[in-house]
């Protein structure tokens, strides 16, 4: 089963992370704010890496 990793930190702050399955597929959240917010980041990247199971690890599972 596939996961997100975290690849990079700022302090506590994730700013890089990878498919678990796919180190190919990276999650680089880009942020408004002069400084990345941790929460911000967090679910940006959660939503980036649900995202890219949906296209690529449930291909074919879905039903209608």
């Amino acid at each position: 089963m596939p996961s997100l990793k975290v690849t990079k930190w700022l302090g506590d702050i994730p700013i890089e992370g990878e498919c678990t399955s796919c180190p190919d597929a990276q999650f680089k959240p880009s942020w408004v704010y002069h400084k990345p917010q941790k929460a911000v980041n967090e679910e940006k990247m959660k939503q980036a890496f649900d995202r890219h199971c949906r296209e690529v690890h449930m291909r074919g599972y879905a039903t209608s």
